[in-house]
């Protein structure tokens, strides 16, 4: 189905946000694995910033509300994760250029709006 007629919870722009937001994990850490930086590492900052994406869209098709709330959670733990390695990362001071800011600013406005979809759809549960 094309994305102008899905019929899921979350704006399109979002989803492809966190679609870029994902590549840019990807770069990262690519970058990373070839300055032969520690691979857990690496691999954590990787996982975490992915699956926020994933999360996200699979809220977009939540079965329920209470589906929905639980995947957008999952998804801000997850934002919470990525910028606990991305301040880890700055700390250890592999990178500390516009990438890594970008990447560190990009999942602060992801967290913001997942809080406040949450925030939203908690309220509406609430007041119907």
């Amino acid at each position: 189905m094309p994305e102008d007629q899905r019929s899921g919870r979350l704006q399109p722009e979002l989803l492809d946000r966190c679609v870029e937001f994902s590549i840019a994990a990807v770069q990262l850490s690519q970058r990373f694995e070839n300055d032969q930086r520690p691979a857990p590492i690496v691999n954590q900052v990787l996982r975490s910033s992915t699956s926020i994406g994933a999360q996200l869209h699979e809220a977009d098709e939540a079965m329920s509300d209470r589906d929905f709330l639980k995947c957008c959670g999952i998804a801000v733990k997850e934002v919470r994760e990525t910028e606990y390695w991305l301040r880890l990362i700055r700390r250890l001071q592999w990178a500390s250029d516009q990438p890594l800011t970008a990447h560190r600013e990009e999942a602060k406005e992801l967290r913001l709006i997942l809080k406040s979809i949450i925030a939203r759809t908690r309220k509406r549960l609430n007041n119907g």
